[in-house]
């Protein structure tokens, strides 16, 4: 595992202010919801303007780092509540703040409302407030969020930070047969964690290569061990599993999943590889296909995934379609169109997962980077939750001071991902909330 200085759990914030008078919660202000308490009263620590680890006071940090200036006090007093509903219409309530990047601009991308805290309904029928987080607004739609388990610091992040591991309810677990080491700390650490369910990639391609497969018979044996490695591995989960089974199948020729594609059988070679992966990975393993920039129809490998996933589908050899989502990875990139987005996803006439989501800061052109990472990611999971059919937010990392983008492309700071260096969230992360919300309106 790539060894990475595990982030403290708090960031330190300056002192605030003397609070200004704070407005109560009232059955009007909720939607005439009877019997939701007023959280200040219940919930105190929710509105403790002098913890850097509570909700109000992280929220501030993270939008002074965006170069939005407003105090936690400022938050504190316009704090609204929203009432929405749940699949099954059982009611809950948010409470938010109007975030306004720019007052002299209107209907900019992340003007809006902010979800800091969450009412719901406990066992025995009594409203329970508690900060907002991803999975909270992610379950009502159906949608799941995944956190990668790569490196070190990101295991040791997730096992031992609340706040942090609160957010996923998936674990993407990286790894090659050839390194069983590594596959076992971040599945263990996962475990520990308190996951129970898990996405893995299954063929890893380099492994493959490093076997010399001479025929198609040979590739597939090597690919049939690796299901079975998988299988017992991944034995004793007792959630969800989701499987992807090739990967980035484009052009170059010399690109070795394209390689063994164009050279060992072409479609029969990948129908033949899903069927194996039913039999020997479960009748409820999600099969995806999973590839990179197919969230646009403005590049080939759109048709390359069209093509591969409409003849699997034939087969019903397949559950879904990955979408990697490295944002800016490159110095030229698709700009992010989020109506695009939905008729892609839709057009797919399968599910999709969003399964490896990180942007890259390095290569955004302007000024103030971290104001349009996060609308950039608004964006996505705005596409996602409109499409109806987006069933995964998956994240390749969790927070800056572990990525790939370091160690596979030495960039020198990334800041890729919703969490910064200490581990406290970014406003990357609040915009995933506000969209999230948008999809719940």
């Amino acid at each position: 595992p790539t060894e990475t200085p595990v982030p403290p759990t708090e960031t330190p914030v300056p002192p605030t202010e003397t609070p200004v008078p704070i407005p109560t919660l009232s059955p009007e202000t909720v939607g005439g919801l009877e019997g939701v308490p007023d959280p200040h009263v219940t919930n105190p620590e929710l509105f403790d303007l002098q913890n850097p680890a509570a909700p109000i006071p992280q929220f501030v940090n993270a939008i002074k780092m965006a170069g939005i200036e407003v105090t936690a006090e400022q938050v504190a007093s316009a704090i609204n509540y929203q009432i929405l509903h749940d699949k099954e219409g059982e009611p809950f309530v948010v409470a938010t703040y109007h975030l306004n990047p720019d007052p002299n601009q209107t209907g900019e991308t992340l003007e809006g409302p902010i979800p800091l805290m969450i009412a719901v309904k406990g066992r025995e029928n009594n409203w329970i407030w508690s900060r907002c987080f991803s999975i909270d607004l992610g379950k009502p739609q159906d949608i799941d969020m995944s956190a990668s388990f790569d490196g070190s610091g990101s295991v040791e992040l997730l096992k031992r930070n609340p706040l942090v591991r609160s957010n996923f309810n998936f674990a993407t677990i990286p790894y090659s047969p050839a390194l069983e080491g590594d596959l076992n700390y971040r599945l263990g650490g996962a475990k520990e964690a308190g996951f129970s369910n898990y996405m893995a990639h299954v063929i890893e391609f380099d492994y493959v290569e490093s076997k010399h497969p001479r025929s198609q018979d040979e590739l597939l044996e090597i690919i049939r061990e690796q299901f079975e490695f998988a299988a017992e591995k991944f034995k004793n989960t007792k959630g969800k599993r989701v499987f992807i089974i090739w990967n980035e199948i484009h052009p170059p020729a010399s690109f070795f999943p394209y390689y063994l594609y164009a050279n060992y059988g072409g479609i029969d070679l990948i129908r033949e590889s899903y069927r194996m992966a039913r039999d020997i990975l479960g009748d409820n393993a999600i099969l995806l296909y999973n590839e990179t920039y197919n969230y646009s129809f403005r590049e080939g490998y759109y048709e390359n995934t069209k093509k591969i996933v409409e003849a699997l589908k034939r087969e019903d050899l397949i559950d879904g379609v990955g979408m990697q989502m490295h944002m800016f990875q490159n110095g030229y990139e698709i700009e992010p169109d989020p109506e695009e987005m939905i008729k892609v996803m839709r057009s797919y006439g399968i599910p999709v997962y969003i399964t490896e989501f990180d942007i890259n800061q390095e290569n955004l052109r302007e000024t103030n980077k971290e104001l349009r990472q996060a609308q950039i990611a608004y964006k996505v999971v705005y596409a996602c939750v409109k499409s109806g059919v987006c069933k995964m937010i998956g994240f390749w990392g969790v927070y800056d001071g572990d990525t790939w983008l370091k160690y596979a492309f030495n960039y020198g700071d990334p800041k890729p991902l919703p969490f910064d260096k200490n581990g406290s969230p970014k406003l990357f992360y609040y915009a995933i909330l506000g969209a999230l919300l948008e999809g719940l309106k």
